[in-house]
Parts: C-alpha cells; structure tokens; sequence
C-alpha cells in the first residue's frame, strides 16, 4: 500500500472510530475496497443513527467481508445488538459460505440470535433457491431446539425452520390459516401440518396450535384426507396477502417495523 493510499485508510479509520455521526457516513467506504475498514464498520452497527448507511456499505463492499461478519456473528463477546444486525447484514449476502454460516448460528446459545440466523437464512433461500440448506440440516437444527427443555422456543423461529426444510409455500399458507379466523381454513391448516411434519415436531406443536383432539388422533393417517381438506384453504387469497408482505421486505430490507 502506497503512503497516499496509507494516509486515507488512517484517516477514515479515525471518522469511524469518532461519535460524529457525519465523519462516520462521510468515511463509509461504500462499495469499494475496505479490506482494512471492515472491523471498523462492524461495531458502529450497534449505532441507530448510522445503522442502515453501514449495513449498505458492508453489503457493497469489495471483496465482501462475509468471513469477518461471519467472526463477528459467531463470536460470543460481541454485542448482542451488533450481532443480530450482522445476521441482517447477512442476508443480503448471497453466497454458500453465508449459508453455512448462518447454519452454524442455528445452534448459538441465545434465542435471538438463532431466530434472526433462521430468518437469513429463510430471506436468502427464497431469493436464491440454490441457498437452501439441505432440509435434513434444518430439521436437525429444529430437533435441537425442541429437545433441550430449558429453552424458551420462539414459535415463529419454528416455523421458519419448518418452511425452510419442507415447502416453503404450504407451510406459510397454512401458518397464515392458522392466525386467520376461518374454521375451514384452520382444520385444513391443521391438517396439512399433521401430514408433513416430523413425530417429534408435531408433539412439540400440538398443544400450542389447538385442542383439537380429533385431528390429534387421526393424525399422520389422514392424508387422503388432509390432501381434499387442503383445498378449503383460500389459497388464492392467502398468496396474495403473503407475496405482498413479501413485495413489501424485498423493496425496503430496513422497514421501520423490521428494525431493531
């Protein structure tokens, strides 16, 4: 690196280490090489005043900083909040080894940071489909999960798994039926769920879906009939309402609603 070259890098160095907001935005590297800005960039996520300008210039940087967002996701003695939004930055990464990763923060030991790996994950899978970890991978994340007891299991964080190991599709749809407040739509929803999830799942789900004893015990041996019921479900209108909500995350990945 040549003294000019040097002299700039330790520059910006400074304006991102600083608390001027202003230094901070105008030192942004945005895409172009930061090789030497990255770990500079990554703490100041952490910053609601400059959040989204970072997550912009780390997701445009050259070469893409995945193995350092990847450091910092995975490792413990980062702060929380920084993590989860790595998890964001993430996402719009697309690349194998930011699927692996996020796998890897499946098992992390907080909750959070599971459910905001599950949710990149989900994100780069419907955007690139050739993301989609292997469904054999997630269900073994899933049953880990449910398996330790101590865990405080997020509902929604289950079911994004669900989605990424089965069709995503059927899965949201019946997830969408199951919150609406039509009855035919809800025992179809059920149904559906009963058929295609694992044994130890549906054990852990049941209860917190319904009292429904009937569906309960007809269970896995209804598919004949879960495949006729499925069709009460308004599938039409369902769609519609889930590819809008998903127009709406696509077009603007840092809606007021989805910040932290």
């Amino acid at each position: 690196m040549d003294t000019a070259r040097r002299d700039q890098t330790m520059e910006a160095i400074v304006a991102l280490r600083s608390r001027d907001s202003q230094r901070i935005l105008r030192a942004l590297p945005a895409g172009r090489s930061s090789s030497g800005l990255v770990g500079h960039m990554i703490p100041l996520l952490e910053r609601d005043d400059v959040y989204g300008h970072v997550t912009a210039a780390l997701r445009s940087a050259q070469p893409a900083p995945i193995g350092q967002l990847m450091d910092a996701l995975l490792d413990e003695s980062t702060k929380p909040i920084v993590r989860l939004r790595v998890a964001r930055v993430l996402r719009g990464l697309p690349d194998p080894r930011t699927a692996q990763g996020l796998l890897l923060g499946l098992s992390d030991r907080r909750p959070d940071v599971r459910a905001h790996c599950g949710r990149a994950l989900a994100v780069l899978a419907r955007r690139d489909p050739g993301l989609r970890p292997a469904a054999e991978r997630v269900l073994g994340a899933l049953d880990a999960e449910l398996a330790n007891s101590a865990r405080d299991v997020d509902l929604d964080h289950v079911f994004t798994l669900i989605a990424l190991a089965l069709d995503r599709e059927s899965v949201r749809l019946a997830l969408e039926a199951l919150r609406g407040s039509d009855e035919r739509e809800h025992r179809a929803a059920l149904e559906y769920l009963a058929n295609v999830l694992p044994p130890r799942v549906r054990d852990w789900l049941w209860p917190r879906l319904t009292n429904v004893d009937e569906v309960r015990r007809r269970g896995p041996e209804a598919s004949a009939e879960a495949s006729s019921a499925a069709i009460a479900i308004d599938r039409a209108a369902l769609r519609a309402r889930l590819l809008a909500a998903d127009a709406v995350q696509d077009g603007n990945d840092l809606t007021p609603g989805d910040r932290l």
